[in-house]
């Protein structure tokens, strides 16, 4: 549970950097970035709970950041509140992509990452559609594929950094012990 915390923690203090897309309240953030990466070099083993509290943790750290420079509002918080399901979405996609795949033909990481990222924006974007939510109304398609394509290949990234780097100690220390 620490572990989860942690993730949930760093999540939250990454997605203070985030760069909006277009006209719309779409934003890239480094939240996801950081919580997919880390699920992955500690193979964290329950993802939908990692998702939950770190989707959480996100939109608290919204919430109390834009509260410093703008009167928060219902309205705003709400407005966070969905990015919850963003992560929660992400979760379970990636969950079902990636550790849940028994197929012995696996899906590369990257098309997974892409599917959990574009997935995890649809049910926002549905979300925020019922709720009558016009903030994303200028948002395209391609705008949340590039986002989804962009986040992926930062993460494939810091995977593999960490794994040439910080991975082949860990393993050292596994075989010596």
């Amino acid at each position: 549970m620490l572990k989860i915390l942690l993730v949930a923690l760093l999540s939250a203090v990454a997605s203070i950097i985030n760069i909006p897309v277009g006209e719309s309240g779409f934003r890239v953030s480094a939240g996801i970035v950081v919580m997919v990466v880390l699920i992955i070099v500690w193979k964290m083993p329950r993802i939908m709970l990692t998702s939950l509290i770190s989707g959480i943790a996100v939109c608290l750290m919204r919430v109390l950041i834009d509260s410093f420079s703008v009167p928060m509002t219902l309205t705003l918080a709400g407005n966070y509140l969905l990015e919850v399901f963003f992560y929660l979405g992400y979760g379970l996609i990636y969950l079902l992509t990636v550790v849940r795949n028994r197929s012995i033909y696996k899906t590369p990481l990257v098309v997974s990452l892409v599917l959990s990222d574009v997935g995890g924006n649809a049910i926002e974007y549905f979300l925020r559609f019922i709720a009558a939510e016009e903030v994303w109304q200028n948002t395209s398609l391609n705008a949340i594929l590039l986002a989804a394509v962009a986040r992926s290949v930062v993460i494939i990234l810091l995977v593999w950094l960490y794994e040439i780097t910080l991975g082949k100690a860990d393993l050292k220390e596994e075989t010596a012990g």
